[in-house]
Formats: C-alpha cells, sequence, structure tokens
C-alpha cells in the first residue's frame, strides 16, 4: 500500500524526477466509491482525502490539524520527510 499526505504533491515531485507511474485522482470530494483507490494493483491511502471524507469537507487540511483532531502530539518539526511520514503513518 501506499500512504501519504497529500499524495498528489509527493507523487508529482516524483513525475518532475521522471519517475513513470499512473496518476492519482486529485479531486477531495467524497465518494463511497472512491474511498480506496489504486496505483495499478497498490492500494493508495492519502490522509487529506480521508480527512476530507471524514469531516464532510472541501478543506484541504494540513498535517498539523489533522494530528490535532486526532488528538496525536506534534513534538518534531513539521515539513521534513521522517517526521511527516511517521506522524502521517500514527494518524
Amino acid at each position: 500500500a501506499l500512504i501519504g499526505h497529500s499524495l498528489n504533491s509527493d507523487l508529482g515531485f516524483l513525475d518532475r524526477c521522471q519517475t513513470k507511474r499512473k496518476m492519482i485522482p486529485t479531486s477531495l470530494h467524497c465518494q463511497k466509491s472512491s474511498l480506496r483507490k489504486t496505483i495499478g494493483s497498490t492500494p493508495q491511502f492519502d490522509l487529506q482525502y480521508l480527512f476530507c471524507c471524514k469531516n464532510s469537507t472541501s478543506k484541504i487540511p494540513k498535517l498539523e490539524t489533522i494530528c490535532k483532531d486526532l488528538k496525536i502530539p506534534v513534538k518534531a518539526k513539521l515539513h521534513n520527510a521522517g517526521n511527516d511520514a511517521a506522524l502521517t503513518l500514527q494518524a
């Protein structure tokens, strides 16, 4: 499974690095039929997308906002790949 926060942003970076992959839909509108998306046969879970569905909102949340909502303490600096990845997996 591919798990991330703002996968479109991360995968856009990979595109700029000439990495071959299939595009992930960019819509954050929640539809029950689209809660599970895949890249090829690999399931993908985007924390921003899931949060928007859970809270019935189209406002794109920051990782810090999601952690606060889930009562996950943010003790490390955000926008650091390792810290962001650890918090995303905790969420």
